[in-house]
């Protein structure tokens, strides 16, 4: 501790208090066989959670120290291949619960659009010496965008609020300016008036907030919004405000002294108005609070919510998630009590708060809709589409291919949109006349939305649905050292595309996130770099050359010399073992698995 630590915790003072950096060598001893070996530059990390016994660290690559990026997919299923940094985090808050929470929440909102850090957890050695479980997380900074986003990083501002700085805004990189002026436009300008709320809608991304608060709410973090708050915006012409999710180790009914979680409503307490220094000052809840001042705003925030509260926020799939994420750990959680001398913890009964939150917090949540926003008892909408196949329907944030329900409430109109498949027309609303394709809805007047679509055969194909999936052929082909290739999508989800060696072994995640429907044309397609897989561009000489063109001319793509493999799938199924370029239809979430060549699948 050193001679100035303060004898409470968190220990103020302490040496581990410093802004110390220390050269040392990490190895990854993966779960796939491989392993991976780099000097490394390495602190003490985290604010209160540093008092632990079990400490946190953040690993950098430093030209000092070797090379300037580990070189190394530290994240399976990101896209994300080499790392500038990365965080060894003791789960901070929840170190003495569950050794899992925030990593949890990351599980749920994985294809909601939110920028979040990556979890995966790990088994820690420190000179030989075991050391317990550690989450391993992406360290948050400009390269953490840079990676995710395809932003330089001299274009990115990088802020966090922090009540101890000036203006309550901490800056990381970059700078705050943009944003200041922000605060003081909408200070100083009246949000109700459309002009107004359409200038602040193209300086912040309105869609992605609304999402980030709606999480953050749902989850009952009370160490927000005065504290843990990032966001960052691309500098560049058209760039906005978007906000990233971390460390919600408050979420999921912790901590204990705070009672009644699943019943609390964190939607009052992040616009109030009045709130403490910590954790809900006025100056952190300013721009949601005026931001709700106009309509059209607050009726997306109450749509998006009920559409997450109708999908990723049911119990049963809280509940799955959790599932999934304890296991990760289960087998190890009493040797890393032992080694930290926490006997005292009963794991299960911890994870089982969580599962206490999950199976009521939805019902709660809609009451406090209702009660904060002074609306009626919610209504259930039912959509259909009619023949099945024929089209969908955008609901809000939500794409429905077949039946569905769930709850909306009367005063904030809904948006349905029916789109058409190919070699489909749009003829109406079943029961609704006069009706148009698009149309803003309140749930008093309407609650069922039947699409009725016809044949057309003249539609211009470049405004419909795609009606599979297909890989698209590669342009330029031949190429060296680079190619891309367009996607087609019938349906917005999970897209994962994995590339194999001649061998069939997997070698790399080209990909891994979500897509919206349609063809990604030239500009919005996935590149391939052979280097990634060779080390080094083919040259006219290789030796492998024939059978690398062999390879591939037999899965019917001639010239398209690398990668051999190329799956692509939602992540819900093995891959199709072919030579050449492998495209591998994967299980629809909720539903089975199918497989086969020339298509992809996404849900």
């Amino acid at each position: 501790l050193g001679t100035s630590a303060s004898p409470n915790f968190p220990y103020f003072g302490a040496n581990f208090w410093q802004d110390w950096e220390k050269p040392a060598q990490f190895e990854i001893i993966d779960t796939n066989g491989q392993n991976y070996k780099a000097n490394a530059g390495i602190k003490i990390f985290g604010g209160w959670s540093r008092g632990n016994a079990q400490k946190s660290f953040s690993l950098f690559a430093r030209k000092k120290y070797g090379d300037s990026k580990f070189d190394y997919q530290i994240f399976p299923e990101s896209d994300v291949v080499d790392y500038e940094s990365f965080i060894l985090r003791n789960s901070g808050n929840d170190w003495e619960q569950t050794m899992l929470r925030d990593g949890y929440i990351n599980s749920i909102i994985r294809f909601t659009g939110v920028d979040y850090q990556q979890y995966r957890p790990a088994i820690g050695f420190i000179n030989g010496e075991y050391w317990g479980i550690y989450n391993m997380r992406e360290k948050i900074s400009e390269h953490f965008i840079s990676s995710h986003h395809d932003v330089p990083t001299d274009n990115i501002s990088l802020l966090a609020y922090n009540g101890g700085f000036e203006d309550n805004i901490e800056l990381i990189h970059g700078s705050k300016n943009d944003f200041l002026e922000l605060i003081q436009y909408i200070s100083t300008n009246d949000i109700t008036n459309s002009s107004v709320y359409d200038i602040v809608s193209n300086w912040i991304d309105v869609e992605e907030y609304i999402k980030y608060q709606i999480i953050q709410i749902f989850v009952d973090n009370r160490d927000w919004p005065g504290n843990n708050v990032k966001l960052w915006k691309d500098e560049r012409e058209g760039g906005k405000w978007r906000w990233i999710l971390y460390d919600a180790d408050y979420g999921f009914a912790f901590p204990k002294w705070m009672s009644n979680h699943q019943r609390f409503n964190t939607l009052d307490f992040a616009l109030e108005t009045n709130g403490p220094g910590w954790p809900n000052p006025p100056w952190s809840t300013f721009l949601f609070r005026k931001l709700m001042e106009n309509d059209s705003f607050k009726n997306q925030f109450i749509n998006t919510y009920s559409d997450y509260l109708n999908t990723i926020f049911l119990p049963k799939n809280l509940n799955d998630k959790l599932e999934s994420t304890k296991n990760g750990i289960s087998k190890y959680i009493n040797q890393h009590h032992q080694r930290w001398g926490q006997g005292y913890i009963n794991w299960n009964s911890e994870i089982a708060r969580i599962k206490q939150f999950a199976d009521s917090r939805t019902y709660y949540a809609k009451r406090h809709i209702r009660s904060t926003f002074q609306l009626s008892r919610h209504e259930q909408v039912s959509v259909s589409v009619t023949p099945i196949g024929a089209g969908q329907v955008k609901l809000n944030t939500l794409v429905i291919d077949n039946q569905w329900s769930g709850d909306y409430f009367p005063g904030a109109p809904i948006s349905v949109t029916a789109v058409p498949r190919s070699g489909y027309k749009f003829k109406e609303w079943k029961g609704i006349p006069d009706s148009l394709a698009s149309m803003n809805v309140d749930v008093e007047n309407f609650t069922s939305f039947e699409a009725v679509f016809g044949t057309d055969l003249s539609t211009d194909e470049e405004k419909l649905i795609p009606t599979s999936s297909k890989l698209l052929s590669a342009y330029p082909n031949p190429f060296n050292p680079v190619t891309e290739f367009s996607i087609q999508l019938p349906s917005e989800g999970r897209l994962v595309i994995n590339a194999y060696d001649i061998s069939v072994k997997k070698v790399d995640v080209i990909f891994d996130g979500f897509k919206k429907i349609g063809t990604f044309k030239r500009g919005e397609k996935i590149f391939i770099n052979t280097q990634n897989f060779l080390g080094r561009p083919i040259e006219k000489d290789d030796p492998n050359l024939n059978e690398i063109r062999s390879l591939n001319r037999g899965c019917g793509i001639p010239f398209l010399y690398l990668p051999p493999g190329v799956e692509v799938s939602d992540g819900g199924s093995s891959p199709i073992a072919l030579l050449g370029v492998v495209i591998a239809i994967g299980a629809a979430l909720g539903g089975g698995s199918s497989g086969g060549t020339g298509g992809t699948s996404h849900n």
